[in-house]
């Protein structure tokens, strides 16, 4: 069901095993919701040993009256998830937001 993460670290995050605790934690009051993604930075390393190329992603959504805006973390995979409609898991407890498979 979970794709990425926003916010603390893309897939180290999904790894480690308290994270992977606290998932089900967070997705207990997620609300499920289709955004509109924005690419909003592109980072490029280029040095002896890696030419690499970073990006970020944003997602814009109302909840509750408000309107919330979400930026990911850096991370080669959010190209595949720039400017594209996407489901995602918000959670307004833990203020998190994942991005759901489609």
């Amino acid at each position: 069901m979970l794709c990425c993460c926003f916010s603390f670290g893309v897939f180290s995050l999904l790894k480690s095993k308290i994270a992977r605790r606290k998932v089900p934690m967070i997705l207990e009051d997620a609300i499920r919701l289709t955004v509109r993604s924005r690419l909003k930075n592109t980072h490029a390393t280029n040095n002896l040993y890696a030419n690499t190329k970073t990006f970020q992603i944003s997602v814009t959504f109302e909840y509750d009256g408000k309107v919330h805006t979400k930026l990911s973390s850096e991370g080669g995979i959010y190209i595949l998830y720039a400017d594209k409609e996407l489901d995602i898991a918000y959670s307004p407890k833990y203020d998190e937001v994942f991005i759901l498979k489609s």
